[in-house]
């Protein structure tokens, strides 16, 4: 009776029978930096905001509820993006990481995120997107008539490139996404705040720069490193 073997098996059984059998990879994130520096070619680096949303729960339930959305994410975050191009540059030993404006990057309209950035319609090979977005939840215990509230600030750093797909179409390719954040203490409010300003006063939304350029650069380092 014939029995079926999955490829990963016949292939491990392969590289027993054939040990000096080597397949085939593609060069590295690290080799592509290198022939991309060395062809004095730039890799952009876009920084992004996705909007700080505010919620609100009341314990002893953990359902959330939107206060607002989209709140303007303060330009000092900006620095995340521009340490991105210092720390890529350094860590990957080259001065081809460069910034490049948001506003240069095609949009494409998607019928659930709306207008996203069409990375496939640029003329980057490998790119990297920096996104900063972050959320206030405002804790209202309902037993003690107690309020507090919490920033979270996140960010995705993902490495990009644009390659052509087996049907010949191009199209964006995820390489890698660092993602880290940074969350301040709680803070004591003595009312339900209703914007983005009621949460400010308690907890300024560009208090975690710092603590987030910190873990960006220890990501990127790691990244690099590898």
């Amino acid at each position: 009776m014939f029995q079926r073997y999955s490829l990963k098996t016949i292939l491990a059984v392969g590289l027993l029978v054939m040990p000096g059998l080597v397949l085939a990879k593609g060069p590295t994130t690290k080799e592509k930096v290198a022939a991309l520096a060395s062809a004095g070619k730039t890799i952009p680096v876009v920084y992004l905001t996705a909007g700080i949303n505010g919620v609100s729960v009341v314990p002893p339930s953990i359902m959330e509820t939107a206060i607002f959305n989209n709140g303007a994410v303060p330009a000092d975050y900006a620095a995340i993006g521009d340490e991105a191009v210092k720390s890529f540059n350094a860590g990957f030993g080259v001065t081809a990481f460069k910034t490049v404006p948001s506003s240069q990057i095609p949009v494409v309209e998607k019928a659930i995120w709306g207008k996203v950035p069409d990375w496939a319609a640029t003329d980057f090979e490998l790119y990297v997107a920096v996104t900063v977005s972050g959320q206030y939840k405002a804790n209202l215990a309902s037993s003690t008539g107690a309020k507090s509230a919490k920033l979270n600030m996140k960010c995705a750093v993902e490495v990009m490139e644009n390659i052509v797909d087996k049907k010949g179409q191009k199209k964006s390719d995820s390489i890698k996404t660092l993602r880290f954040d940074a969350q301040s203490k709680t803070a004591p409010i003595e009312k339900t705040p209703a914007t983005l300003e009621d949460f400010s006063a308690a907890i300024p939304a560009a208090s975690l720069t710092a603590d987030l350029l910190e873990k960006e650069k220890a990501e990127i380092a790691k990244f690099a490193a590898k």
